[in-house]
């Protein structure tokens, strides 16, 4: 979603930050995340966004040759799982953690990350899970 004169600057923040949580996260919260962005200056956000549009690795993934921990919130659709999960059979090593919540992972579920962290570097988890 690329913010222009149509679209106020505040929407568009808003729009942006109720899309990165999934479905049922506390509105509260949500709010929270809404007003601290939109008090950054509107050239940083935009930088931002334009910065994450151009970001494409994909083609480069399969040159990683290490364990790898990929932890994906079910309900991201910035970057959506099937995009995660094609790039990760590209990784010999991967495991694969899908946790129920939105881009806002390690906000939404931070529990669930640290184990996922905690299982991975003391090699206690493999392949793909889901969490629920």
């Amino acid at each position: 979603m690329a913010a222009s004169t149509l679209v106020p600057f505040k929407l568009f923040v808003a729009a942006n930050i109720q899309r990165a949580f999934a479905p049922g996260h506390p509105r509260e919260e949500v709010r929270e995340y809404i007003r601290a962005s939109s008090a950054t200056p509107r050239d940083v956000v935009m930088t931002y966004y334009a910065a994450m549009r151009s970001f494409d690795v994909l083609d480069r993934v399969g040159e990683i040759r290490m364990p790898t921990l990929l932890v994906h919130g079910y309900y991201d659709i910035q970057l959506p799982v099937s995009q995660m999960l094609r790039m990760a059979k590209d990784y010999p090593d991967a495991v694969v953690r899908i946790v129920d919540a939105g881009h806002e992972l390690p906000v939404e579920k931070p529990a669930e990350l640290t184990s996922a962290l905690d299982r991975f570097v003391t090699g206690q988890v493999g392949g793909v899970q889901l969490v629920g």
